[in-house]
């Protein structure tokens, strides 16, 4: 039971490793070559495993990968950027009016 315990714990780790490098792989890191990697560890981790657990592993890997993906890069460069450009248009559009 501990065998199996521990092969969980180490393809979930793998598993990570996968998401965070594909995460990496965004503009705003300049590491585009890990596009072509990340994924790899993926791979590795489901191979040989059961169908439905190597589904289980990929949705975990997904989830990971969107939450860095949101919380890091989507929230911290894209977002302020189109708020800066709203509130620019918004405030053009004041001026237009009182003009």
């Amino acid at each position: 039971m501990r065998y199996y315990a521990t092969k969980y714990l180490i393809n979930l780790f793998i598993v990570a490793a996968s998401s965070f490098l594909l995460v990496l792989s965004f503009p705003e890191f300049d590491l585009g070559i890990l596009a072509w990697v990340g994924l790899v560890p993926l791979f590795v981790a489901i191979t040989g495993e059961k169908e439905i657990y190597g589904f289980i592993l990929a949705i975990i890997g997904g989830i990971f990968y969107f939450l860095g993906v949101f919380s890091g890069y989507w929230r911290l460069t894209v977002t302020p950027c189109f708020t800066t450009l709203f509130w620019q248009f918004i405030w053009d559009r004041i001026l237009d009016f009182l003009g």
